[in-house]
């Protein structure tokens, strides 16, 4: 996982206020024409954004930098071992 860390222009998160009810959790804010640029310079068809603090106890968000493991999915989608089980008795 890298370092960098790449925020996306146009888009904050604020803190809930202190008087919003319990299931506020935070608010969002858009710079239609920030985001917008920002979105123009990307090529892929999905982006996937994290909510952090940072150090200082601020929220912000980010690009999420993660990525499955090929190796551990290719696991995942191996296909079941033939155990060798046949029942003819199923009517379908």
């Amino acid at each position: 996982m890298s370092d960098d860390i790449e925020f996306v222009d146009g888009l904050f998160f604020n803190q809930k206020h202190e008087n919003a009810p319990d299931f506020v959790i935070g608010g969002l804010g858009v710079d239609r024409k920030a985001l917008g640029n920002w979105l123009r310079q990307k090529t892929e068809d999905k982006i996937n954004l994290d909510i952090k603090i940072s150090k200082g106890g601020k929220p912000y968000i980010s690009v999420s930098t993660w990525k499955p493991d090929p190796n551990k999915q290719k696991e995942e989608e191996a296909p079941a071992a033939d155990d060798g089980f046949v029942d003819n008795s199923i009517p379908f």
